[in-house]
């Protein structure tokens, strides 16, 4: 027998302190963020630590708490020396679970 999977979509977008957007799309598998996706008009130097930020939040479970969630983005921040720039990690975490939340109540 062929196990089924139901992979759900989130989307979340805020205009954070600092006032830039951000905006994350997630995919959750089995209460898991498989993948996600983090684009809006602030400023990341370098420009490439996005994508390892975007990794660092794969693999977490939706009921992570947000403390859990920021140190791992604190971590590869402070590792890069990223800036981050019309944005803060804080934002950052607080519009993933959004995303994260509005895909398990969507049931998608």
């Amino acid at each position: 027998m062929v196990g089924v999977f139901l992979v759900r979509r989130g989307f979340a977008s805020e205009k954070v302190k600092g006032g830039k957007l951000v905006q994350v799309r997630v995919e959750v598998d089995e209460d898991v963020v498989k993948n996600v996706r983090i684009t809006g008009d602030f400023f990341l130097h370098p420009e490439e630590v996005l994508e390892e930020i975007e990794e660092s939040l794969v693999g977490v479970g939706v009921f992570e708490q947000e403390e859990t969630i920021l140190e791992r983005l604190k971590r590869v921040i402070k590792e890069r020396e990223a800036i981050l720039v019309g944005f803060s990690a804080e934002g950052l975490v607080r519009v993933f679970k959004e995303a994260v939340s509005s895909c398990l109540q969507s049931g998608e």
